[in-house]
Formats: structure tokens, sequence, C-alpha cells
């Protein structure tokens, strides 16, 4: 059984409810999440602590929130053998730092745009065409959580997330027959966890990178996980950014909502 230990404790001011949507249509509004393996300990808005069944939860709903509060906590993967501590550094909003206009990269046909609309949300539409991605110029530090909270309105392609480090660029693909890790010995590692598909409703996406490799969440649960040599990591040349991004979110023929782009870098020696 998996060993999953990771503690939410998201702080939001915004307009919407952390929620646990159970199989009969019910909700649970929580502030504080604790993974229990088969269960999650649910500290609600209102009432007392209480155990619910992962078997009885259809859905994890996170709210938008400026600050990802899960500093400290650990994130281990399914066969016990990689863990990681959340970054406790000073985060940083990407959304706040991006051009829209100068951000979208058009496929082949050249029709995709990126917008914000409604504050800082930003949208992406994507027409059917390979390559085309939004790119972000960020100075990434070495080792970084990067947190997206997105709603897909249409589509069931999968998102391509480029991501970057010191010693390799990457691709991992989410979509609704799971998540991989593009490429690794130029070959897809692929599984059927992390599914991602058009009829999701607001999804949490947690890049944990490291030194020693990375960890990918959506909704609390691993999606996918590298720990290994970095020299056998390449990405797809289709995918990754091209005007010297350090990270960038490939679509195709999907209209998506990104409402929170969130960099946390790890801070040596702080707890």
């Amino acid at each position: 059984m998996k060993k999953l230990s990771i503690v939410f404790a998201l702080i939001s001011t915004s307009l919407w409810a952390d929620e646990l949507v159970l199989n009969d249509g019910s909700t649970i509004e929580w502030r504080v999440l604790e993974d229990k393996g088969d269960s999650y300990l649910v500290t609600p808005l209102r009432g007392e602590k209480k155990i619910i069944k992962k078997s009885d939860v259809k859905e994890l709903r996170i709210s938008k929130s400026e600050v990802n509060a899960l500093a400290g906590a650990t994130f281990t993967t399914e066969d016990g053998k990689f863990t990681i501590e959340r970054a406790t550094g000073k985060p940083i909003n990407l959304l706040d730092q991006i051009d829209p206009k100068k951000g979208m990269v058009p496929g082949n046909n050249g029709k995709s745009t990126a917008e914000f609309k409604d504050g800082k949300n930003l949208f992406l539409n994507t027409a059917p065409d390979r390559g085309a991605r939004f790119e972000i110029q960020a100075q990434l530090p070495p080792e970084y959580d990067l947190a997206l909270v997105v709603d897909y309105l249409s589509g069931n392609t999968p998102m391509y997330m480029a991501l970057s480090n010191p010693m390799a660029k990457w691709v991992v693909e989410s979509g609704g027959e799971g998540t991989a890790i593009l490429n690794y010995d130029k070959k897809p590692i692929g599984s059927d966890k992390g599914k991602l598909h058009g009829d999701m409703n607001r999804v949490e996406i947690i890049y944990m990178v490291r030194n020693n490799g990375f960890i990918v969440s959506l909704n609390g649960k691993e999606a996918a996980s590298f720990n290994g040599d970095w020299k056998r990591l390449s990405g797809p040349s289709d995918w990754l950014p091209k005007k010297g991004g350090s990270l960038s979110i490939g679509l195709s023929e999907v209209r998506m909502i990104v409402h929170s782009m969130i960099i946390v870098p790890v801070v040596p020696g702080k707890k």
C-alpha cells in the first residue's frame, strides 16, 4: 500500500472554497486535509474532524490561493523510495510577471491566443495544432515547487508542461490516460496515474523539482516521479520553449484558464 505523507493547510481569501466532493454528490468544505493512505483526516470549516475514505471521494477541489501553504510537509512516492519536503522559500506569482502577447507561441497554423481576463486569470485558447505553447520567461532556482491551479473549459487533449533545472529540460504530459515523462532514454515513461481531462473542474498540479529528481502531484495524489540520471532525460522539441523560456504550457485544441502559477524556491537549511 502506498505511503503518502502529505498535509494540506491551504489558507485562501479567494471566492472558492476547498472542497471534497463525495460520490453521493455532497461536499465537505475543509480547512486542513491530511492524507492517511486509504483515507483523509478532514478538519472542516465547521464541525469536528472526521475520517473520509478515499473510495468515497469523487473529486478534491482546491481553491485559487495566492500562496499554497504546504511548506514543510513531505510527499513520499508510491514505492516509498523517494521523499521530498515541500519548499519553504518566498512564493513568487509568475502570472504577475508575464505578458500574454509575448508568451504565446502558436504552432503550425498560428491561431492560438493568450490573454488575461477577470483580473489575473490567464486564458489560453489553442487551435488543433501541435506545438502551440505558452512560454514563461522566469529565472528558476535550482530546486523549486511549481504549483498551478487550472480549469479545462473545453478539449480533451493532454497538457504538456515543460520544466527545467541546471541539469536538464523535460516535459510532463498529463492527459485522460494518465501522466507521462517525456522522455527517458528518448522514450516516454507513462502510467495511468494523474489523469487530467476536459470534464475536470479546478485542478491543482504541483511539480516538486529537486537536485535528485522530481515528483508530480495532481490534486494531492502522485502522478509521476523521477529519481535518477538527469542526462537520460530529454524533452520532445515540439513542446520545449523556443524563445529561451524556462517553462512552458503546451496545449492543442484546448481552452484553459490558469488561475494561479506559483513558484516556491527551496532555501537550503530552511525548515
